[in-house]
């Protein structure tokens, strides 16, 4: 497997507030380009994942970051994914795959493991030989006040 490191947008999101310590934390997303399809993976454990218009807002390659899909691991393990108009969809096993290589970049091997174990010998072959893409995006503080202000959360990362 191929891999390419973007690197673009390097500004900060502030997501999370400690409140005792006053600390805020950067908010991260990763696209990864394969066989034609981005993906944006979000983590829904490092914070809470965004309604069906912050999706599109998200999604958008106009006014927002742009992708295809929004992959969500959410904190019980479970892959939900996206369309760009911020409708649930089924997850594609080039999603899944995205989504496992995500995880093992991530140091989550577990998880990357059982994502991986969802797909069938033939489509881990043909998506291990095809190349992918990383883009590391480091989202600015504005474009999550849009973010956050266009629609109520689905749903915090405690859920």
């Amino acid at each position: 497997m191929a891999q390419k490191a973007i690197p673009i947008a390097y500004c900060v999101c502030y997501t999370k507030v400690n409140e005792e310590m006053g600390a805020v934390q950067m908010m991260q997303v990763n696209n990864f380009l394969l066989q034609g399809v981005e993906y944006m993976i979000w983590d829904a454990a490092a914070g809470k994942v965004p309604g069906a218009a912050g999706i599109a807002l998200l999604l958008d390659r106009r006014l927002g970051v742009g992708a295809d899909q929004l992959l969500v691991m959410d904190a019980h393990r479970v892959l939900r994914a996206f369309a760009a108009d911020g409708s649930a969809i089924p997850v594609s096993p080039a999603a899944c795959f995205a989504a496992a290589v995500w995880c093992g970049r991530q140091g989550r091997a577990a998880e990357a493991a059982a994502l991986l174990h969802q797909l069938t010998v033939h489509e881990r072959q043909a998506l291990v030989a095809a190349e992918i893409t990383v883009i590391e995006l480091h989202l600015t503080d504005f474009f999550c006040r849009q973010l956050a202000a266009s629609e109520a959360f689905l749903y915090a990362a405690a859920v």
